[in-house]
């Protein structure tokens, strides 16, 4: 889990398939010069996985004035996919408050109706292309891809409003393939695309205004998403060391096939050593067959 010692309380998590990540240390973190207290850290994406992102407020954050509430505001691979609240109310010192981010509210045209796209990695796909428009096109595709963000805000809340079409659009890239010279060497190996609409009720909005005197967010937790492999190759995590060959790590099917393996291997040898000796005797016998040394 993600939290900040500036900001004691809060915390943030990416999970896959409803399971928490393993976060692993950004190494360039403390040559990151930043305005406000941020976490960056790097975890692993799985090809066509879902994932969501998870926050909760304890109660030792410190809420000071009491009026305001707290707004988590998430990006992916820099588009804007929502925002929630956390309430003082709704923290105690046995349950803390928050929620889960796991997709994007979008007005579907064909039915007319409100629907979700739940978040998902797709692995990135390179092709060899020369075109300067179409590198220069992925380029600034390469350079937001790869990137969860949540932005904590002190806020005020307002009334609440109804949802309106314009409000959400879909997403209609569901896969990526760049030009690998876009790339320039970075280890990008997936994007974040949608799953298809599944419908829902929409509940209304909720305006919000900023915390008075704050010009800005008050914590910034940020997560860059790699395979495994674009992992070990950007020195996050270390390379998978080679596993040894032992016959109590082979299940009993494998001990078998090598077993047999094995014993044709010696039949084979036993044949060869035959045909050797036999060889050996043939030409032994032909040179001393002649007693007589006659012609």
């Amino acid at each position: 889990m993600a939290v900040l010692n500036e900001v004691p309380g809060i915390e943030v998590t990416v999970a896959i398939n409803n399971v928490q990540c393993v976060e692993y240390e950004d190494p360039d973190a403390a040559g990151k010069r930043t305005a406000r207290p941020t976490s960056s850290k790097f975890v692993e994406s799985i090809d066509e996985a879902k994932f969501a992102i998870d926050y909760k407020v304890h109660h030792n954050y410190n809420w000071g004035h009491k009026g305001h509430s707290l707004q988590f505001n998430c990006w992916v691979d820099n588009k804007h996919i929502g925002g929630k609240l956390a309430r003082s109310r709704d923290v105690t010192p046995f349950k803390p408050a928050g929620a889960q981010i796991n997709g994007m509210i979008v007005f579907d045209d064909a039915t007319n109706s409100w629907g979700k796209q739940k978040l998902r990695f797709a692995a990135v796909k390179t092709v060899d292309v020369a075109i300067s428009e179409r590198v220069e096109e992925d380029l600034q595709v390469s350079r937001n891809i790869g990137v969860i963000k949540v932005e904590v805000r002190r806020c005020i809340e307002g009334r609440r409003v109804p949802y309106m079409p314009g409000h959400r659009r879909i997403l209609p890239q569901d896969s990526f393939e760049l030009a690998e010279k876009s790339l320039k060497g970075k280890a990008i190996s997936h994007g974040a695309t949608f799953s298809a609409i599944k419908r829902t009720r929409v509940r209304d909005m909720l305006q919000t205004w900023p915390f008075p005197g704050d010009n800005g967010p008050i914590a910034i937790f940020q997560f860059q998403y790699r395979s495994k492999k674009a992992l070990q190759q950007e020195l996050i995590i270390p390379s998978s060391p080679r596993r040894s060959l032992t016959l109590g790590g082979l299940s009993e099917t494998e001990r078998d096939r090598l077993a047999g393996e094995r014993l044709r291997q010696i039949k084979e040898e036993e044949k060869q050593h035959v045909k050797q000796e036999a060889s050996v005797i043939k030409k032994d016998s032909i040179d001393v067959i002649d007693l007589t040394g006659e012609d």
